[in-house]
């Protein structure tokens, strides 16, 4: 198992998911009973398991606006992060701290 290199949290993250529908990584639209007309949002995971999201009302920006608003936002949220090894499995975690 240590031979095996483990995914970067950045490399991680821009993986595009077989359920992915917007067509943007972390990105993805979702509906409320207190935002019936939805959001997009932004999330990114970190590997202690922790998710940022950040949210945008299509009530509020429109759905476009909305939707390229959770995009930039994303793109702002991978700057940002730390690229460290993924690794969610608590038994890779100690594997890892040695």
């Amino acid at each position: 198992m240590a031979a095996i290199k483990a995914l970067g949290i950045l490399e991680f993250a821009e993986l595009k998911r077989g359920n992915n529908t917007s067509g943007v990584s972390g990105v993805s639209f979702t509906t409320s009973t207190k935002q019936p007309e939805g959001i997009w949002q932004a999330r990114l995971q970190f590997n202690d398991g922790k998710t940022q999201p950040k949210s945008f009302s299509v009530r509020l920006h429109g759905e476009r606006r909305a939707f390229a608003l959770a995009v930039k936002a994303r793109r702002q949220m991978l700057a940002a992060a730390e690229d460290r090894a993924f690794e969610h499995n608590r038994l890779a975690k100690r594997a890892a701290a040695g």
